[in-house]
């Protein structure tokens, strides 16, 4: 994708406190993963409020603009340009095993699939005949079962009486709760190598994960960080990157392990790239990325 230009804040070596969990955050220290020296690039800008990157298949990056439900993509080497309108308020997006995007529609409380030509369909928009609530953020894992958030964020009475994370298989014949009992999930990623599902439950600011069981349901929940406000992701050491005031990593311990600051809020964030190892950025007006090692 095009480098447009690169900011003029490094990510220099100091050390930041994060209430929530007591712990001092180094923004390069020895193990983190972010390169020293490495800088934060904007690729992209003129958004209101840009959210949901995913990488496609061909290096392509797929961001919201949630507040005028657009979306818009950066192909490699490109300018941004527009894709769809009118998308339900899709504010997440996950690319199937076999290429299809999938997407969480927050007004249309849907989960959706979009097709080439910027068109979508609804997959399904109900659990026992009663509607979600306003799905947020979802994660494909390798057998393409989709797991996705359905926070309860007050817009509309609940049908299904709160908040939940649900599970739909490969086959889409079935859907069940997994997570019944936050009442505003957030964002939502897996790690297949150590088959955990990391959720943020908002209403604390904290994020937990889950074992992944075999049927597609999930073990207890285990306590991982206390951040999270918004979306994550994981990379294949099993460091965690969660979206706060910046973004904050996490080793798969749960440990602190580097910070990344961008000049506006973030929302979420993914791995794009050949190597996959550019760290894409959607926050505020704009999209950014940093390299990690």
């Amino acid at each position: 994708m095009k480098r447009r230009k690169f900011l003029s804040t490094s990510l220099a070596a100091s050390s930041v406190s994060l209430a929530t969990t007591g712990f001092s955050f180094n923004r390069i220290s020895a193990d983190s993963p972010i390169a020293e020296g490495a800088k934060v690039e904007k690729i992209a800008t003129g958004f209101t409020f840009s959210e949901g990157p995913a990488c496609a298949p061909d290096g392509s990056i797929y961001i919201c603009d949630f507040q005028v439900s657009e979306i818009h993509v950066i192909p490699p080497g490109g300018e941004s340009r527009l894709f769809a309108k009118d998308t339900g308020g899709a504010s997440g997006f996950y690319f199937t095993p076999d290429g299809r995007m999938i997407a969480a529609g927050s007004k249309a409380r849907a989960l959706l699939e979009f097709y080439p030509d910027g068109s979508h369909s609804t997959i399904v928009d109900n659990y026992g005949g009663k509607r979600f609530n306003a799905p947020n953020d979802l994660w494909i894992a390798p057998d393409g079962g989709i797991y996705f958030t359905d926070p309860n964020w007050g817009r509309h009475e609940s049908e299904l009486g709160g908040g939940k994370v649900f599970y739909l298989s490969a086959d889409r014949k079935r859907l069940f709760p997994v997570v019944p009992d936050f009442n505003h999930p957030n964002g939502v990623v897996g790690d297949p190598i150590r088959k955990r599902l990391y959720v943020i439950k908002r209403e604390e600011m904290q994020t937990y994960w889950f074992p992944i069981l075999p049927d597609g349901a999930l073990g207890d929940k285990v306590f991982f960080a206390g951040s999270g406000r918004d979306g994550l992701t994981v990379d294949t050491e099993g460091n965690v990157y969660i979206t706060a005031e910046d973004v904050y990593i996490f080793d798969k311990r749960g440990r602190p392990a580097g910070i990344v600051q961008v000049p506006e809020r973030p929302s979420n964030c993914c791995f794009a790239g050949e190597d996959m190892k550019t760290l894409i950025i959607t926050a505020g007006e704009s999209v950014y990325a940093v390299k990690i090692k």
